[in-house]
């Protein structure tokens, strides 16, 4: 590997550390959408998990991509099972 690829790659990482808790945000926000529009929040939750995932895996950080990878099975398994009309406010109440 070439030292100027090398760099380049040490500062793609150091941006996605620096932007990990931005993301963090994204998926919290997702979460908390679930009172608004549970089957649009679990489909915005998964695409973020998912991008984390591979991007922790692109950018050698194993720990975000092993968390990532349940969180997204979990995410995954909830998506299958989601029924609309067993989803109430009483369920998902709104945070503010």
């Amino acid at each position: 590997m070439s030292a100027d690829f090398s760099l380049l790659l040490a500062g793609m990482r150091d941006d996605f550390i620096r932007e990990l808790p931005e993301r963090c945000d994204l998926i919290e926000e997702s979460v908390l959408a679930m009172g608004q529009d549970p089957a649009g929040a679990l489909d915005d939750l998964f695409c973020h998990v998912h991008s984390l995932k591979g991007s922790g895996g692109t950018f050698g950080v194993p720990l975000i991509t092993r968390i990532c990878h349940q969180f997204e099975s979990f995410v995954s398994a909830a998506r299958g099972r989601f029924d609309p009309l067993a989803v109430t406010h009483a369920h998902f109440p709104v945070v503010r």
